[in-house]
Order: C-alpha cells, then structure tokens, then sequence
C-alpha cells in the first residue's frame, strides 16, 4: 500500500495529542502498519506506540526528510502546527518552523506524494508573514480536515475554499462514554491551564480567579457536595503551557483550606488519565481535550473557554451555555461574580451528556474524507462509516 508518514506532537507530555494519535492509528489498516513511519516530539518511543507495528522517530528537518521522500503520503496528524500564537517571545525561530513544515509539504506533493492535513487546528494569525505561509501551506496540501468551526471560518478568511470540517481525531473512540463514576458525586476533577494568554487580561488573572475559585470549593466541600479534588496536568511537557507549576500552586492553596487534593501529571498514557478521570463525577475543564474526554466518559462540565477553540466544544459536546464560565470578564470583581455563578451551577446542575449521534457523524465525515485521500483505513472503519 506504499508508506505513509504521520507526524504529529507525541511523546511531549500532552494527553491530548497523545490521545489523538492512539485512536486514530487505531482505525489504520493492520496490514499497512509496519509501513507506517511516525515522527514524534520524543528521543524514545512512547509507551501508546509499544504495541503498534509502526516505525518511529523524532521529528526533524533530517529525519523528514530521510522519510518523505518518495512516501505514498504524509499526514499532519491533529494538533495547531499553522498559528502564531506564542510566537512573539521568538518569532524568527518560530516563523523558521513554519517554512520547514511548508517545505516539507511541498517536498512530498513534488515528489508524487499525497499531502492531509488531518483533523488540525489553524490559527491565531495575526502576523502577516504567518498568515501568507499559512496560505500556502494550505494550498500545497492534498486534503486539509479541520477539527473546529473556528479554524474552517479562519481559512475560508484566508481565502481557502477546499477544506473540511469534523471534529477533534479524539472523539474517534466513544466507547468509554457514560462510564459510572466511583463514588459519585464525592470527587471534582479539573484541569486547569493559565488564563494570562487571554486578550486584556492582567498578570495576576490566574492568582485572582483560583484564590476565590479555592474559597468557593472549599465552601461547597465544607457543605459536603464535594469530598475531594483532583487535579489534572494535561501538558507536561516543559514548554510555555505546561500546566504543573499551576496544579501545584491550586494543591497548596486547597490544602491550606484544609482540602483533600490530588495532583494527576500525565505520564504519557492517555489510558491511565481517562481511568482516573472516570472517577469523577464533575468536571472543571480550561484544557480542550479535558473536556472531550470528561463528555465522552459521561462526566458533568463545566467549560473555562482559554482559548476560542474550546468554545466549538459548547455545541459538539452539548454543553449549556449557562455552564461555561465567562472569562472575559476580568475584572476581579466580575471574575468573582462569574465564579460563584458557576461553582452554583457544579453544586445544582444535571449531566450532560454528548450527542453521540452527532458526534459519529461528523467523525465519519472526517474518516470517509480520510480514505478518499488515500489513507488506508481498516474494514471495521470503513464499516463504521
């Protein structure tokens, strides 16, 4: 069937793409496997791929470019490679990155290969530069599948017609949906990330919205509507989100108040995260695949929207909209007002729970695309669809 190339950012530290990666190779067909290359973000390879047939390596200019040449295909699997968000602590190193990944693009479509981009993320851009090798990229690719209606409006700005929407390569697995938590009602799971990125917020907006989110957790665990709190690091990876010195920071905070905590790091297996999160019974999710997996495991959110991506998730997941926290409104005051609204709501709310017929919709939007690229699915995906 000829070999396929699938980059993605694995084996960082971040469930989400980990989780990406994991159920998407699940639907590859078997017997293409040991002709699958995937470039990873890590020396070693990680624990999810112990078991799948694959050849792995760290992603690289050397590497790619050792692989692609003469590859059936390359794949840009998940992940929002086509921004310039953080760019402006180094934008020359990160504006260098954006050209390697436009070259490698047009390097596999010269060389008679196949170019998706599957299930990604585009956007921020706000820089010009970033904006045109964007536009360009997209235009050299095959197939581009978006994951979320931001991106789709972004492109179609930009003046990109031929391109797809689905939904986020995690919802690819609904199998664990509903799961019973233990103990209901006894353990509030969140996973926070900073808000600082946030348009007009302060340097201090993480410290004024968890000293009062604390006081107002600790009030409903004292009135016994909670038992505990479990805290979620989803990206560990070292770079600019890494979400642990933040979880560290709400543990000695809740336990000053006399609150049993726990700290859940990601330990490169998304298995191992999605069985601890089961135990759950409400959710608080900043992070876009926290929330995914919360909904599909059943669990009741609530959506602290960091970034304009999560909010595609009040739709596809069948959140309330009385159930997303609304941060833009930063002023201390109103971030108060905000917190008590919703710490109300965790204490009075119903489940919700995903449209799972939506949900297998769009992914079979997304899978039936994917085979029409030439991706060589497996019969039970094909079927599926």
């Amino acid at each position: 069937m000829g070999k396929w190339v699938f980059v993605g950012y694995i084996g960082a530290g971040n469930v989400g793409d980990d989780l990406m990666a994991m159920r998407f190779l699940a639907q590859l067909d078997p017997r293409v496997l040991p002709d699958v290359v995937f470039l990873g973000r890590s020396d070693e390879r990680p624990p999810f791929l112990a078991s799948v047939p694959v050849v792995y390596a760290r992603a690289s200019a050397k590497t790619t470019l050792r692989y692609i040449i003469g590859a059936k295909g390359l794949v840009l699997l998940g992940g929002t490679n086509l921004h310039d968000a953080v760019s402006d602590r180094d934008w020359p190193a990160f504006r260098r990155k954006l050209l390697m990944l436009t070259m490698a693009i047009g390097l596999c479509r010269a060389s008679g290969g196949r170019v998706v981009q599957l299930a990604i993320g585009v956007g921020p851009l706000t820089r010009r530069d970033a904006r045109g090798i964007a536009k360009l990229a997209l235009r050299l690719s095959s197939t581009v599948i978006l994951r979320d209606r931001q991106s789709f409006e972004l492109c179609r700005a930009l003046g990109i017609r031929r391109v797809h929407e689905a939904r986020d390569l995690a919802f690819l697995d609904l199998r664990t949906c509903n799961s019973a938590a233990s103990g209901a009602g006894s353990i509030m799971g969140i996973a926070p990330t900073t808000l600082a990125n946030l348009a007009g917020a302060t340097a201090d907006v993480d410290d004024v919205f968890w000293i009062h989110m604390c006081e107002r957790i600790s009030h409903s665990v004292q009135t016994g509507v909670f038992a505990k709190v479990r805290l979620f690091a989803f990206n560990v990876s070292g770079g600019l989100s890494d979400d642990r010195s933040l979880c560290q920071s709400i543990e000695a905070r809740l336990r000053a108040l006399g609150i049993d905590v726990d700290v859940v790091e990601y330990d490169n297996c998304p298995e191992g995260m999605l069985r601890l999160m089961s135990e759950c019974d409400i959710f608080v999710a900043f992070r876009y695949h926290s929330a995914i997996m919360a909904g599909l495991l059943g669990r009741r959110i609530v959506l602290v929207p960091y970034h304009k991506k999560v909010l595609d998730l009040i739709d596809q997941l069948g959140i309330k909209p009385a159930d997303v926290l609304d941060v833009k409104q930063l002023s201390a005051q109103a971030l108060q007002t905000e917190i008590d609204r919703i710490v109300a709501r965790l204490e009075a709310v119903g489940r919700s729970i995903p449209d799972i017929q939506a949900i297998r919709n769009m992914m079979s939007k997304a899978l039936i695309v994917a085979a029409e690229a030439g991706i060589p699915l497996s019969e039970g995906a094909l079927k599926a669809v």
